[in-house]
């Protein structure tokens, strides 16, 4: 089988972004645009007997849907013709497991599925609401017609297609951004479908030309070949076979996974991926300790402080204060533990962002560190520095696994 080397080396760098088309999950679902056009028509033909859709595409076919209905009672019908619950194939989880990137028009949940099954963490992108969650450290599913879990995301009517640019303007900008930079590899596609070709012109128009190879999987005849050289993309012919769906596909996945020495047993990782899992949310965990055992007494010490009554004790020490801060003169006031408090807050965000994964909790809780030594020292408080030593050391030693 012919795998380009050029392919395989930017594989190995993390640098290719698999377009995947509806070809990937056609084993798995069983229909096609077609097919839903054809189940949207009948829905219709229930009140105009003679209505024909053959000749009508699946916009035109949506969009009448629409004049008679309603959009929100059409992508929630559409949603409904798509199994949330269909396995992956073996060719999703060769496409996980080799690209950090996958953008699709594809509305089913098998790539999803795929991320699920080998344990790998992972964000989806389906509407430009989410395009902020973008991040290159980690795996990035970009559903740029929407996704079924989310029925009003569908792109389906021509008003979808051509709004597009204006309601999905941080989106396409993504995707722009991550076509140009990468080596882009379609797969699943014929490149026939007018709105995919609409974005990929509209890009080239933007960035003028491809800075990174493109390639396409899939069987080309001479002309269609020709066709994609024109568009500066290289066709790459793979041998249909007929034994299993998508088994060339899945075959031509896995010779890339070998060829970019990718492991393809993702069994130990993802071993490596719950126990990384677990000691994030340790280190979540003593952050909540710290925040909860030591900043629940704030509040009634403030109390305390503004009516002139001593600090509260706890086991017979004061929760504040007999520390290096009245030592220097610093005595303990209404001002000092709000600070205090406001850290102990922080930590409890801190803790909850880094509880779901995400690195911008970890940078909290790194940058309230000297904030909170000094409250630590100040107070004479001997158990929070010893916890936050322990936590550190394992978002740091994690801080590949967040996103």
């Amino acid at each position: 089988m012919h795998v380009p080397n050029a392919l395989v080396e930017a594989t190995k760098q993390r640098q290719v972004v698999l377009f995947a088309g509806a070809g990937m999950s056609y084993g798995a679902l069983g229909i096609l645009g077609r097919h839903v056009r054809d189940t949207i028509a009948d829905d219709i033909k229930k009140d105009y007997p003679d209505y024909d859709a053959s000749w009508r595409s699946f916009e035109d076919v949506c969009d009448e849907y629409v004049a008679l209905n309603d959009r929100q009672t059409l992508v929630n019908r559409l949603a409904g013709l798509i199994d949330q619950n269909a396995k992956p194939m073996a060719n999703h989880v060769a496409a996980v497991k080799a690209f950090r990137f996958i953008v699709t028009t594809n509305w089913d949940l098998l790539f999803e599925a795929a991320y699920r099954q080998i344990g790998q963490h992972y964000q989806v992108l389906s509407s430009n609401a989410d395009a902020p969650n973008f991040n290159y450290d980690s795996h990035n599913l970009l559903k740029i017609h929407g996704s079924v879990d989310r029925p009003l995301t569908l792109i389906a009517t021509s008003e979808d297609y051509e709004a597009y640019p204006d309601t999905h303007g941080q989106l396409l900008a993504r995707l722009q951004e991550l076509l140009h930079n990468n080596v882009v590899l379609f797969v699943g596609y014929a490149l026939r479908d007018e709105h995919v070709r609409r974005l990929l012109t509209y890009i080239r128009r933007q960035r003028q030309q491809w800075a990174r190879k493109a390639y396409a999987v899939g069987f080309f005849d001479p002309v269609r070949t020709k066709l994609l050289a024109k568009r500066e993309i290289e066709a790459i012919n793979v041998a249909q076979r007929t034994d299993r769906p998508n088994a060339e596909i899945e075959d031509f996945l896995n010779e890339l996974l070998t060829r970019a020495q990718l492991p393809k047993n993702h069994a130990a990782r993802r071993e490596a991926n719950v126990m990384s899992t677990s000691l994030i949310r340790v280190s979540a965990f003593l952050l909540w300790t710290t925040a909860v055992g030591f900043g629940v007494f704030c509040i009634p010490a403030i109390n305390n402080v503004r009516n002139g009554r001593d600090i509260p004790r706890v086991l017979g020490y004061p929760a504040y204060g007999a520390g290096p801060f009245e030592r220097h003169g610093m005595p303990t006031t209404v001002p000092l533990l709000s600070g205090f408090l406001i850290v102990c807050l922080l930590e409890a965000l801190a803790g909850w962002l880094v509880w779901g994964g995400h690195r911008s909790g970890a940078l909290l809780a790194l940058a309230l560190l000297p904030f909170g030594a000094v409250f630590w020292w100040g107070f004479a408080l001997p158990i929070p520095p010893i916890l936050a030593v322990i936590r550190t050391v394992i978002i740091v030693m994690q801080w590949e696994a967040l996103s």
